[in-house]
């Protein structure tokens, strides 16, 4: 059986469980299992078979995903009739203010950004006859929002999507830096001033975001990632990192291959730099992304990611990972995760990723043993 076929086996079966537990559900599928599509399928199946006047209305993050994902999955899967008869497309930040309306079904995408006390007023205070969840990972704390709307009615995590043939091959390497001198002071000291207020039971968290800027834009990792990117200058990848102070450092480091992709860019200026990235045709072969990117994106042709900056949520790096591990023929992505020896970002690190088999490497070099 090709790889298309069972992927439509696995969204099918996915929406009959939906289906089962009566179109209040939630799938959480790993990035390349077809989470959109099901949204499509389910949206196409209401129009077309039980009321052709049915209201959907897909709930989204960002822009992005709202004026570009959304629309090509319903015109890919050649249901753009359906587009422009049945659904609106709004972003939650909107969406959560609305009273008093009601939907046939809503297609809640990225669910997870959803279950908080604030934009949970949007389930709470309009009538949804159908929601379809649709998420990569959700936290044990989410669940308690989620289990009142659309508990998960099926799950596949990245791992068992591998194992299916489903997304492509990846391998994560982990690779260690060391603060220069001045950092490493500076960190220490500020690790003393944060333990002193916890012990006086106050949190500083003005200190502590000061020790993250050191953890964030470390000397050593902007070393590394111009290393990496060199090693993979003929591939296309994506640095992620916490800062936009780090994003646009990179972005001028790597010169005209490399644009910076965060949200004090303009709305048009991201969209212009996402759109020469995505063309295949121009120079540009790498994002440099601060705390953007991690959800709805479809990168075609990349086949590695830096995360630069990361944070102790799983959550983070399996929507980071996701977006280099959709199925090409062939395709091994690889998935480096830099860190500061020895310091908050070590534990970070490990508390991310305890679903997966990383190896620790000790030099940028050593990549080319494993990619």
């Amino acid at each position: 059986m090709n790889k298309s076929k069972i992927k439509d086996g696995v969204q099918r079966n996915g929406l009959n469980k939906w289906f089962q537990r009566g179109q209040r559900g939630t799938l959480e599928y790993c990035t390349g299992v077809g989470k959109s599509r099901c949204g499509v399928l389910a949206a196409a199946w209401l129009a077309k078979t039980i009321n052709k006047d049915c209201k959907v209305l897909v709930i989204t993050p960002t822009q992005t995903i709202r004026d570009q994902a959304w629309v090509q999955e319903f015109k890919k899967w050649g249901e753009n009739s359906t587009l422009k008869s049945n659904v609106q497309i709004v972003c939650i930040q909107t969406a959560y203010k609305w009273t008093d309306q009601e939907f046939d079904l809503v297609i809640a995408d990225e669910v997870h950004n959803y279950l908080s006390d604030e934009y949970f007023k949007f389930f709470k205070n309009n009538t949804c006859t159908r929601v379809l969840g649709l998420s990569a990972s959700i936290n044990h704390e989410q669940r308690v929002y989620l289990n009142k709307i659309a508990p998960v009615v099926d799950a596949i995590t990245t791992n068992k999507a591998k194992e299916m043939g489903l997304v492509s091959d990846f391998l994560i390497l982990n690779l260690g830096v060391t603060l220069n001198a001045e950092e490493s002071v500076d960190y220490k000291n500020l690790s003393v001033s944060i333990n002193k207020s916890q012990a006086r039971g106050f949190t500083d968290w003005k200190t502590i975001n000061l020790r993250k800027d050191i953890l964030y834009n470390a000397v050593n990792k902007v070393k590394a990632v111009e290393r990496i990117n060199k090693l993979f200058n003929d591939r296309y990848g994506v640095i992620f990192s916490q800062s936009t102070v780090f994003a646009d450092l990179m972005s001028n480091k790597l010169g005209d291959s490399c644009l910076s992709y965060h949200s004090k860019l303009s709305a048009k200026q991201r969209k212009k730099n996402l759109k020469l990235f995505c063309d295949g045709r121009t120079k540009v072969n790498v994002l440099s992304a601060a705390r953007a990117l991690d959800e709805g994106a479809n990168l075609p042709r990349v086949t590695y990611a830096i995360i630069a900056a990361g944070t102790s949520k799983e959550k983070s790096q399996i929507q980071r990972l996701g977006r280099i591990i959709r199925y090409e023929e062939d395709k091994r992505a690889v998935l480096i995760r830099l860190y500061a020896k020895g310091t908050k970002d070590e534990q970070w690190l490990k508390s991310s990723q305890n679903r997966y088999n990383a190896v620790y490497i000790d030099s940028p070099d050593e990549i080319l043993e494993y990619a």
